[in-house]
Formats: C-alpha cells, sequence, structure tokens
C-alpha cells in the first residue's frame, strides 16, 4: 500500500514536482493518516488484521526489561547496570533508500546493517485479534567513519556517541519488529574509547538440520516474561517523539 500512496502523493504535486527525498518524507509523515481512512471505505473486501491495524492498538501496552525470541534473550540497557552480562545489543539488517543529495534524482535502494542498544520493550495489543512486538533502540549512525567504520582485522566498529532515528522527528524509526532483530555485543575498543568492536552471537538452542521447509525456518522462539503496563501514547511520546500509530 505504501507503492499506492506514493503515487498518490506524487500526483498531489505534480505541479511543484518535489525531489524523490521530500516524497519519501512526506509518505513516511502522513502514510498513518492515509492508512487508517483507505482501510475504512475499502468495506469487507479486507482481512480482520489489516483492518484491526488501521484501527490501531489497545491504549495501553506491556513494557518488558527482558525477552527471549529468535533464540536469543534481549535486555534493555537500563536493567544492564548492575549486571556483568550484556544482552541488549541489536543488529537489523534493513531495506534503505540513499540519497547522494537533497537534489538526488536517483536515489539507490539496498540493504543496511544498523547497529543498536534496545532501550525498551514493548508489546501491542490489537484488541485480542493479535499482537506485535517491537523494540525502541538506540541506532549508531552508519555513515563510514561517522558511526561505524572497520578496522585493519575486518572487524566492525561502532561509535555510540553518533546516533541516527533518536526521534525527534516524526520520520525517524527507532523502533523494530522483534521478530527482525539478532543479537551481538559490544567490546570497547582499548586503543579509543568512543569505538565498540561488534561481536555477533549465535542464536540459542539451534542447529543447523539441513533442508527444511521454509515454515519451520521462519519460526521464532519465545518465552513469557514479567512486564508492567503503560499507555502507548507516553511510549511513543518519549523524548519528544511524535510517532502515530493509527
Amino acid at each position: 500500500m505504501d507503492r499506492e500512496y506514493e503515487a498518490i502523493v506524487r500526483r498531489r504535486n505534480r505541479n511543484r514536482r518535489p525531489p524523490p527525498n521530500e516524497i519519501d518524507r512526506i509518505v513516511n509523515e502522513t502514510f498513518h493518516i492515509w492508512f487508517s481512512s483507505h482501510v475504512q471505505n475499502m468495506g469487507n473486501d479486507i482481512s480482520k488484521e489489516l483492518r484491526w491495524l488501521a484501527k490501531g492498538p489497545n491504549i495501553v501496552a506491556k513494557q518488558f526489561d527482558s525477552y527471549s525470541i529468535n533464540g536469543f534473550k534481549f535486555r534493555t540497557k537500563g536493567c544492564e547496570e548492575f549486571l556483568k552480562s550484556q544482552n541488549s545489543g541489536v543488529v537489523v539488517t534493513a531495506k534503505t533508500t540513499s540519497y547522494a543529495s537533497v537534489r538526488d534524482q536517483n536515489p539507490v535502494a539496498g540493504d543496511v546493517t544498523y547497529y543498536g542498544r534496545t532501550k525498551n520493550i514493548v508489546e501491542l495489543d490489537y484488541y485480542g485479534v493479535f499482537k506485535v512486538l517491537l523494540f525502541k533502540c538506540d541506532w549508531v549512525d552508519t555513515t563510514i567513519g561517522t558511526g561505524l567504520k572497520k578496522d585493519a582485522f575486518g572487524f566492525t566498529l561502532v561509535n555510540f556517541k553518533c546516533l541516527v532515528h533518536t526521534g525527534e522527528h516524526i520520520r525517524h524509526e527507532p523502533f523494530i519488529l522483534a521478530s527482525q532483530a539478532k543479537l551481538v555485543y559490544y567490546v570497547e575498543d582499548l586503543r579509543d574509547s568512543d569505538w565498540c568492536v561488534v561481536v555477533h552471537v549465535k542464536p540459542r538452542d539451534l542447529f543447523d538440520m539441513g533442508n527444511v521447509d521454509s515454515q519451520n525456518e521462519k519460526e521464532t522462539y519465545s518465552e513469557n516474561e514479567p512486564y508492567h503496563s503503560q499507555s502507548v501514547e507516553s511510549i511513543f511520546k518519549d523524548n519528544g517523539e511524535s510517532s502515530s500509530l493509527e
């Protein structure tokens, strides 16, 4: 549906011909409004899940300090303060459109790997129809030499003093689906304390069983964890964010 809405945005702005990066910004900031209205006008020709997704989640969400999924146990950064182990590191690979400048007419789409630390684990409840688990993270700037670099031995290093998607603007995306996350941990570079070496972690209790069907490959492991409840609005407007779930 995002492509459909992008075409609508282009038609609405055809007189002034905005560059691709502005089209992307408009789509990111207003898609949720169009999506909710569009689904309501589609009648009964849509799935129950899509209809409830457009309606938005329950105003009360669950928050977890830790959660096990995808064969990993994740913890929020805040609850690791007095622990020796580290389970807040997260890595995700996402489709991203890159622009050389604000006037770039030929953006390049490709996979970008993001490294971060989990700040919050949130479960949204769509009125019992389905639930969505999200990780809110601090994400390192992926610009080479700014927040990300490779050393002479090929190791990846990150700098958490250089962050992106920090939440000041609605187009920022500090949240990911928990099903996308893989666990990493960070080891401080002894020569420069601003930088940390990324160490990837193997999933727990997952084994190479040869060829398996695609359905089994997609299965994830999860377990119940203690939680507390908080209003969705307060979670998504933390630190001045203006994200909308509708």
